[in-house]
């Protein structure tokens, strides 16, 4: 089995390239929301072992909020956020995007901050990698090849039944399935149909898997008498920050919503982002923390595999901290 892996590059754009950025992005795109898989800027259809991937201008329309807890609204800069969902190891990703889009990279990420003409592209994207908090695959296993090469498998079944459905009418369904085995083995062998054989599960993949599914268990376990000992004084807080915490004033902005609609409900598959300021205080960030590491363990040991609660239609989601914990983004594919 290959497992799945992300990456996410948070650069902070330069103000006044915004524009420029802007007008970058949107000419990888044949149309609104749907992009060019062979734009000459990222050509995302050279990519074996790329599932999605998203380049989006990160706002927070949250900030004001700060406000109502008599803080500082402070400025901060917009992100240029690289996203993508692939079947294998990051670094190999990376170095493959490097190869393969160079001037297209360099055009993109020179309107953000610390980029140069002569930055070490590789480094420089290293640097700026954001790790998720907690992520869940659909399928975990289920390669860009193995979707590929079955999808190509329906077409020639389909393709076979409808141009011989005479010769099916009437058949037991074991004859058929025999007949359609038989089709599927001589199409093999004349190499018109490829059904590759499993790679093995990378073994430091499975050990760090193993020692996170018993580790988080036994690390609780090991502080369970602390954790009970706070946990009052704890829910005390948690709750009385809850009764008396301000209420935000949440300001409708039809024109963003349309714009988002506009920019996300373009293709097949769609993405969906949230991004929100954080409230202020320890206890908030101690609180999220430990919410993500749950949702982490979940998804990775827990939740059945092609269900996110009861949500079956998401391929890809992630959940991360921006800017030192001020801010928390959901992210995922549809």
């Amino acid at each position: 089995m290959t497992p799945q892996g992300t990456f996410m590059i948070l650069a902070p754009i330069v103000p006044s390239r915004e524009t420029e950025l802007r007008g970058l992005l949107n000419s990888m795109n044949e149309a609104t929301g749907c992009v060019n898989r062979n734009n000459p800027l990222v050509p995302f259809a050279q990519f074996d072992t790329l599932h999605f991937a998203r380049l989006v201008i990160l706002d927070d329309k949250t900030v004001e909020d700060l406000r109502i807890y008599g803080l500082p609204v402070r400025t901060h800069p917009q992100y240029l956020a690289f996203l993508a969902d692939i079947d294998g190891e990051e670094e190999a990703f990376l170095d493959e995007l490097v190869r393969r889009a160079p001037d297209g990279l360099r055009a993109i990420f020179s309107c953000c901050h610390g980029f140069a003409p002569d930055t070490d592209l590789t480094a420089w994207m290293k640097l700026l990698r954001t790790p998720a908090s907690a992520a869940y695959v659909n399928t975990r296993g289920r390669t860009v090849r193995r979707i590929r090469e079955e999808a190509a498998l329906q077409d020639a079944v389909e393709s076979r039944l409808a141009s011989h459905a005479s010769s099916f009418e009437g058949l037991p369904s074991r004859e058929i399935h025999a007949q359609l085995k038989q089709f599927v083995e001589t199409e093999k062998s004349a190499g018109r149909i490829t059904l590759s054989n499993e790679e093995p599960t990378p073994g430091d993949w499975q050990i760090r898997k193993i020692l996170h599914l018993i580790g988080m268990p036994l690390l609780l376990l090991l502080v369970s008498p602390l954790l009970i000992l706070m946990a009052p004084f704890y829910l005390f807080q948690l709750r009385r920050l809850e009764k008396t915490d301000p209420e935000p004033y949440i300001v409708d902005d039809d024109d963003h919503f349309d714009a988002l609609a506009e920019s996300e409900d373009g293709d097949v598959t769609n993405p969906y982002s949230a991004l929100g300021t954080l409230k202020p205080g320890l206890l908030r960030l101690v609180t999220i923390r430990g919410v993500l590491l749950v949702i982490d363990y979940a998804t990775r040991h827990i939740i059945q595999a092609g269900w996110l609660g009861r949500v079956r239609t998401i391929h890809f989601a992630r959940w991360v901290l921006i800017g030192g914990y001020r801010a928390a983004g959901f992210f995922q594919q549809l």
